[in-house]
């Protein structure tokens, strides 16, 4: 399930990742970066025992790309918790609710998840 603290801090710092994470400088090449997003903690949020890895990622197109998981091995992130991080990261289509919870994906994610990472994944092209 997973806990996930949405405060002052928390917004500033997912401002800060999307800053960094969309200049073009920093955009994530596979093949081509020596380096991914989750080991850089640039990238990374902590809230709660959540992790998401934010990072603007070039292949053939640009893409948002958010991984989320919880710190308790074997569980995921509870999927309003995804939907409403890949909203504050920038993901475009979704609505939030009157408490700014977001509780379906826009038809404009890709959707998915590892079992080898324990997490939900998003992409979302940009260009």
């Amino acid at each position: 399930m997973g806990i996930l603290f949405l405060n002052e801090g928390v917004e500033q710092r997912i401002f800060d990742i999307v800053a960094h994470a969309s200049n073009p400088l920093h955009w994530y090449r596979p093949g081509k970066s020596d380096w991914v997003p989750g080991d850089k903690p640039e990238y990374v949020l902590l809230s709660g025992d959540t992790k998401a890895v934010f990072s603007w990622t070039e292949t053939t197109a640009v893409f948002r790309h958010l991984s989320v998981s919880v710190r308790t091995p074997g569980k995921y992130p509870d999927l309003t918790v995804v939907w409403t991080l890949a909203h504050k990261f920038g993901f475009q289509g979704a609505t939030p609710d009157k408490d700014g919870f977001v509780h379906k994906p826009s038809p404009t994610w890709g959707c998915g998840s590892s079992q080898a990472h324990e997490c939900v994944t998003l992409i979302e092209q940009v260009s």
